[in-house]
């Protein structure tokens, strides 16, 4: 099992394809969640194209921790990227930063935005 989507946390599954007629095949990762979609590879030829050390790299990736914070206007951003977010009803409900992929995941997060 892969580690998940930077920017959903959904599922991953690796693909293995061909970037041009005459490119070797690259080595990408995809996100299952429809409302995501999102589709990485590295532009590193020595990565991209040898499906072990894409994984090693996927694996090994570091998450950025942020937070959510909510401007005197009420809007919602991140501590990372900040850009600002849609909100649910008064919480935000992703774990993730749509834009930056930011680790939202903070005991407090959850308490911070609770009515």
């Amino acid at each position: 099992m892969l580690k998940s989507c930077p920017f959903c946390g959904g599922d991953v599954i690796k693909h293995c394809g061909l970037a041009g007629t005459k490119s070797p095949k690259i080595v990408f990762f995809q996100c299952q969640e429809y409302s995501c979609g999102a589709m990485v590879s590295f532009n590193n030829t020595r990565v991209t194209h040898h499906p072990s050390l894409a994984v090693f790299n996927w694996e090994e990736r570091t998450a950025h921790k942020a937070e959510w914070i909510r401007s005197e206007e009420g809007y919602i951003y991140c501590s990372s990227c900040k850009r600002e977010v849609r909100d649910f009803g008064g919480r935000h409900e992703s774990n993730f930063c749509p834009s930056c992929g930011a680790d939202m995941r903070r005991k407090d997060n959850a308490e911070q935005f609770k009515e």
